[in-house]
């Protein structure tokens, strides 16, 4: 099971500079070791514009404990830490060519009840460009560290030598005088670990391909898109996985109105959508994985909308003749008053259960 995290935290500027900062946090994730920690510190910040950068410092101390999972009253770890961190941050601001920027950072860490201690280094350059319409990056993140902390899941530092990349092109390739126009994408980004990190192998962690088109006239909204996730096809002694996703999906707004107002139909702002969703391997298992159709229709009232959703999953289908199956479906309700809307919602994403809510103080009745 899993404890929801309570989470604390106080912050308090001594001087423009200088922060004292409280927290306090418990709980744990579902099947992981509980946490309970608070902790004090101070934070310092100085802007310098000589490099385009700051220089920052911290002091803490915070108290831990460890508790398995499932068993809240037991306690397997607890102890004191002591720490001290530094960082530089500089960059050149906006050039023609781009922004360059780095950070350094150090930082050591004592645990006297374990008589162990932690040190790490940091040093993560990048450079980004936005020039429309065109945007790309860059960057390499490298942590150089003895992962002596005995707080596995707390603040464990890992070996890093991380090597992060994206480009992108996106702008209107047509456009009509009805209105209507025609824009698309492609683009790439990936991540590669030059060791392993926290477990997982090195290799490429992502490596992404994608491209789409969306056309729209007037209500209307067309989106077609393909994404290629080809990690494990460049790393396959890292055994990730590698696929292709295509999607086609329609959207209209304010349909269909079925419900007669005070002032006329009661259009919906709930949009109906239609959507296929292709999942095919490119590594084992290789084929059609998925193959979804989903579909969304709003229902909207004077004081009440509903926007209920559904999809099947028709692969097994196509593949060995099976029933479609159920593969998502929800339901948004959304309650009108004088004073505002309030939204509230869940969704069954192929066995992951969510639920959302929000609220709009400006919408009233119709």
């Amino acid at each position: 099971g899993s404890t929801p995290f309570l989470s604390v935290e106080l912050s308090h500027a001594l001087t423009p500079w200088l922060d004292l900062e409280l927290s306090s946090r418990t709980g744990s994730e579902t099947a992981q070791d509980a946490q309970h920690e608070a902790r004090a510190g101070l934070a310092a910040d100085v802007p310098v514009p000589a490099i385009g950068g700051s220089v920052g410092a911290e002091l803490f101390s915070a108290a831990t404990a460890i508790s398995p999972a499932g068993e809240p009253t037991r306690t397997d770890l607890f102890g004191t830490r002591l720490g001290i961190s530094g960082r530089v941050t500089t960059s050149t601001g906006k050039t023609p060519v781009g922004t360059f920027t780095v950070l350094a950072s150090a930082q050591s860490t004592w645990y006297p009840q374990q008589q162990a201690s932690q040190w790490g280094v940091r040093i993560n350059p990048s450079w980004s460009l936005d020039a429309a319409p065109v945007t790309a990056s860059l960057s390499y993140d490298t942590w150089l560290t003895d992962s002596g902390s005995p707080f596995t899941g707390v603040d464990k530092l890992s070996p890093m030598s991380r090597t992060q990349a994206s480009v992108r092109v996106a702008g209107g390739l047509a456009a009509w005088d009805d209105g209507s126009a025609l824009t698309g994408f492609i683009g790439a980004n990936g991540t590669h670990d030059g060791v392993p990190v926290r477990g997982e192998p090195a290799g490429f962690v992502t490596a992404i391909a994608e491209g789409g088109l969306q056309y729209t006239a007037g209500p209307w909204t067309v989106d077609a898109r393909v994404s290629a996730q080809l990690a494990g096809a460049l790393s396959p002694e890292s055994h990730r996985d590698a696929y292709v996703t295509y999607v086609v999906e329609g959207q209209r707004v304010g349909w269909p109105a079925v419900v007669q107002g005070a002032e006329g139909p009661i259009a919906p702002h709930g949009t109906f959508a239609l959507r296929a969703e292709a999942l095919q391997g490119i590594v084992d298992p290789v084929g059609l994985r998925r193959l979804e159709l989903s579909a969304a229709v709003p229902f909207a009232f004077p004081s009440l909308e509903l926007r209920p959703f559904i999809g099947f999953d028709v692969a097994p289908t196509i593949l060995s003749g099976e029933l479609p199956q159920l593969s998502v479906h929800g339901l948004d309700l959304t309650f009108i008053t004088c004073c505002g809307s309030l939204t509230v919602g869940y969704t069954n994403q192929r066995g992951a259960w969510s639920a959302s809510f929000a609220i709009d103080l400006e919408r009233r009745p119709e």
